[in-house]
């Protein structure tokens, strides 16, 4: 693997390290794309990232083998665009905008911590599900108004949580 010197006062030279490693950056990324291009373009963002993270780096115990696999994960996260874009131009489709999963775990997280047991269904069914205030108030078996009345409320008790931890 890839040596990386160091200058006197122990600290890493971030020019001195790109000169010691871009040959093997730069193999590893041709043999993945086989593109001269896209292997510059991937070589670039990785050292951008290393340059980022200098100061995490030049400390670490593999700085190479870090920036190795910082590097792949760039190329497959290339990779994986491009197939997806390719497959959405040949089947003629819009690429279609999904809110990430971890949007709905977090969401799941903050109703466990606001809402008492007994109305997190109830949260649940209208903040992430999407249910209508008519809909759940037949379901519950109440008028749409005394419904409204307790969505207003839960909607004040999330906003409060949330503005405690944006003062903090």
């Amino acid at each position: 693997m890839v040596c990386c010197s160091r200058i006197d006062n122990g600290m890493l030279n971030f020019e001195q390290f790109y000169l010691n490693t871009k040959m093997i950056i730069y193999q590893y990324l041709y043999q993945h794309s086989e593109d001269f291009f896209e292997t510059e373009d991937i070589a670039q963002e990785t050292y951008l990232k290393a340059l980022e993270e200098w100061d995490m780096l030049k400390e670490h115990p593999n700085p190479a083998g870090w920036l190795t696999l910082k590097a792949k994960h760039l190329c497959t996260g290339y990779h994986r665009h491009v197939y997806f874009r390719k497959n959405c131009i040949e089947e003629e489709m819009e690429i279609p905008y999904e809110e990430p999963a971890y949007n709905m775990i977090l969401m799941e997280d903050l109703l466990e911590n606001v809402y008492k047991k007994k109305d997190r269904p109830i949260a649940r069914k209208y903040f992430l599900e999407g249910d209508s205030i008519e809909e759940l108030a037949q379901d519950l078996g109440v008028t749409t108004g005394a419904f409204r009345t307790k969505i207003y409320r839960m909607r004040q008790r999330l906003k409060r949580y949330i503005e405690s931890y944006e003062n903090v």
